[in-house]
């Protein structure tokens, strides 16, 4: 609190006076960014409704932002502020001041002067980071825990683990669980408890198009494209050695692409630099999560398609396409933090230790 050197009765009034305007301000922030929270909300139920979005993600989904409204609401009532409200009110602001400069240059009839504050940018561009991977990882979570919770209800779980083929199921199941789960919190949560802050989003269109194309709704897009049949869940009726050891192999990267997950933990976040992690599988390469997820796609493409040069030929498309993912990021996170610099010479591979 400021003091000042003036009569005490001076200082006290002012005093009170800032008080007041802090607690306005905190009031106007909260009331402002709950409307952008409110659309939010309202729109993931009206996806649900249309089918857009399965029940069990809605409700999530539902959970996920209103609990973090609802501690930002006791956030306020002790006069404390809350990242995420926070975060919403300066997104809402930008929006409002894009729409400001839309309609005077429409009005003008030519383009007016117009600048977005940095964090207005940073936060518009985070939820929209948000809305677009949270509905995709809570699908994709809640569609794992479909399967999982009948075998684990059934009580069969043992008689189905002697099954190598149900053993390789349950366990991808599992680490996909895991993986969306972490990575869900990593977008959802932004605390500076947590040293998770959002540094800076990626500006750039070809960041944005490399990630955008490997997620819905852009995927399907890309995928038809570029075709690949590389999903690790796939059937296969013989059980001899060769079988079981393509689909151990691929249990053993997709368990390491899952590892890297947790090793970025709440830091987790497509385009977003929100704390450098150097510990795990990041002080060995660079992008192990990359590394894990192209050898296994390797591995399935190699055990269903053999010698098909077409597929082979989708598949360094796709590895092009993380390949311009690893050096975008690395352009961006260099842009905005040396240490970030320091940690590529100290490891100097992105994907392969001393090969690549």
């Amino acid at each position: 609190m400021p003091v000042y050197l003036n009569n005490p009765i001076d200082n006290h009034r002012r005093a009170v006076e800032e008080t007041a305007l802090s607690e306005n301000s905190l009031k106007k922030r909260f009331g402002i960014g709950s409307i952008l929270v409110g659309l939010v909300i309202a729109g993931v139920a009206l996806a649900g409704i249309q089918g857009a979005i399965q029940p069990a993600a809605v409700r999530l989904i539902v959970l996920l932002f209103a609990g973090q409204w609802l501690f930002a609401a006791i956030c306020l009532s002790k006069d404390q502020s809350s990242l995420f409200i926070d975060r919403a009110y300066y997104a809402v602001r930008a929006v409002a001041a894009i729409a400001g400069f839309t309609l005077k240059s429409i009005r003008q009839k030519e383009l007016v002067e117009f600048s977005l504050e940095p964090t207005e940018k940073v936060s518009l561009l985070f939820w929209t980071v948000k809305l677009i991977f949270i509905p995709f990882l809570l699908s994709v979570a809640t569609n794992q825990a479909d399967h999982l919770v009948p075998i684990f209800t059934s009580g069969k779980l043992p008689e189905l683990l002697t099954s190598f083929p149900m053993f390789y199921i349950i366990w991808l199941a599992i680490i996909n669980l895991l993986d969306t789960v972490v990575a869900t919190l990593g977008y959802a949560i932004e605390s500076k408890s947590l040293d998770n802050e959002v540094r800076s989003v990626d500006t750039s269109i070809v960041g944005w198009l490399a990630v955008l194309c490997c997620y819905p709704p852009c995927w399907v897009i890309t995928s038809t494209l570029i075709p690949i049949n590389a999903s690790p869940f796939f059937s296969a009726s013989v059980d001899n050695f060769v079988d079981i050891s393509v689909r151990v192999l691929i249990l053993v990267f997709l368990t390491l692409f899952t590892v890297a997950t947790f090793n970025l933990n709440v830091h987790f976040s497509n385009l977003c630099h929100r704390g450098l992690v150097t510990s795990g599988l990041y002080s060995i390469v660079r992008h192990p999560a990359y590394t894990c997820k192209l050898i296994s796609w390797g591995l399935v493409i190699a055990y269903l398609s053999g010698s098909n040069l077409t597929m082979w030929c989708h598949y360094l498309a796709w590895i092009a396409l993380y390949v311009i993912r690893a050096i975008t990021e690395e352009r961006h996170l260099s842009r905005v933090d040396e240490e970030y610099v320091e940690y590529c010479n100290r490891v100097k591979y992105r994907f392969i230790p001393g090969l690549v």
